[in-house]
């Protein structure tokens, strides 16, 4: 059984705070790599990645309708990931797996 212990719970908060620029910086540059690795039909894939801030969180996402399904893959279709390989090569990802 894992366990977490927390020494200085407002210390978290406060590098978030400070970091929120470097991180917005950080996710500019993973949104270029996606952008420039995405394959072009409509450019809705492409054209979709983007940066939203919300508060201290800083995400990269693709507002394209459709761009899970370009990312991850069907069964007709095959991933393309190029949002999650973007983001891999910055660090550490553990979210959903291509197919």
């Amino acid at each position: 059984m894992a366990s977490r212990l927390i020494l200085f719970p407002s210390l978290d908060d406060e590098v978030r705070a400070e970091t929120v620029q470097g991180r917005e910086e950080i996710a500019a540059e993973i949104a270029a790599l996606a952008r420039s690795d995405a394959p072009v039909l409509t450019g809705a894939y492409r054209d979709g990645i983007v940066v939203r801030t919300y508060g201290e969180r800083v995400l990269v996402v693709d507002e394209d309708d459709e761009a899970v399904f370009k990312e991850y893959g069907t069964v007709d279709t095959p991933a393309h990931a190029a949002l999650t390989d973007a983001a891999r090569a910055f660090g550490r990802y553990s979210g959903w797996q291509p197919r």
